[in-house]
């Protein structure tokens, strides 16, 4: 968890020190260690699960470490959104929507809405 904490905590200054600048690929750098962060919460909620079935004792404990994971979590997502608003500042460019089209067009659709399944 301590690893987590910390990468939030760069990800928070590296957003900020991205807004001051009005830098953009700092900001996008944001983005891509928010991915990161949800991975190692992934991992960290999956141990304490299992940890909390294991050691129903521990229950208490367990609970507050979730509890403070997801808040770590969450912290990075504020970064996220604070890296998202400078890419939108400076390049006039919506990130979410820039991935939901790169996605698409990986995926072939190449601006074209996707065919629907057949029911």
């Amino acid at each position: 968890m301590t690893g987590m904490a910390i990468k939030a905590q760069q990800m928070v200054s590296n957003s900020l020190d991205a807004l001051v600048a009005s830098d953009a690929a700092a900001a996008r750098a944001v983005l891509l260690a928010d991915d990161e962060i949800d991975d190692l919460d992934r991992e960290f909620t999956a141990r304490l699960n299992a940890a909390a079935r294991e050691h129903p004792e521990w229950l208490e404990g367990v609970v507050q470490l979730l509890q403070i994971s997801r808040f770590i979590e969450r912290l990075a997502d504020h970064a996220t959104s604070i890296a998202e608003d400078v890419i939108y500042m400076v390049e006039g460019e919506i990130p979410r929507h820039s991935v939901k089209r790169a996605v698409a067009e990986a995926m072939g659709f190449n601006g074209a809405v996707p065919p629907r399944a057949k029911e």
